[in-house]
């Protein structure tokens, strides 16, 4: 699986993941490409992200709702790191490379909780390591504006 690999502490990813002011440009870049979205499973997913960024700003990463819901939350963080390595937003990591991902890398998500499909894929390969698989059409197309989609290989 084609991944872009990143260094840098993951607690302090997480912490920063946390942050209200990185949550509110979340929200507001979110709420933002939702008024021009048309892939429903996309605005499902997105839709989701944002109510799971409004209960971490809400109760933060500890309180019970978030508790319950970790997967959620591991997934918003995931979608959080997409979207700002993509938009090339100051976080706490740094690019290193791209190339496969070794298939026995298995921990998904700076809280190894999240599960969720169809959407970008953080693998953590050690503490200071993480891998980026950006999964949807829309990011393989701004990968490889000039290549084809192959739906034999994405289930399409």
């Amino acid at each position: 699986m084609e991944c872009d690999f990143y260094v840098g502490n993951r607690q302090e990813l997480i912490t920063w993941c946390c942050e209200i002011h990185v949550q509110q440009r979340y929200q507001e870049a979110i709420a933002a490409e939702l008024e021009q979205m048309a892939d429903i499973s996309l605005i499902k997913h997105l839709r989701q992200m944002l109510e799971a960024s409004r209960l971490l700003m809400t109760e933060g990463i500890d309180g019970p709702n978030a508790q319950a819901n970790v997967h959620i939350i591991d997934a918003l963080f995931t979608d959080l790191v997409a979207y700002a390595t993509y938009y090339a937003w100051d976080l706490p990591l740094q690019a290193d490379g791209s190339g496969e991902l070794a298939l026995d890398v298995q921990e998904r998500g700076l809280l190894r909780a999240d599960n969720s499909s169809n959407a970008a894929m953080l693998f953590v390969i050690d503490e200071q390591r993480l891998a980026l698989c950006r999964t949807r059409e829309a990011d393989h197309q701004a990968r490889h504006p000039h290549q084809p989609i192959d739906r034999a290989s994405d289930g399409g």
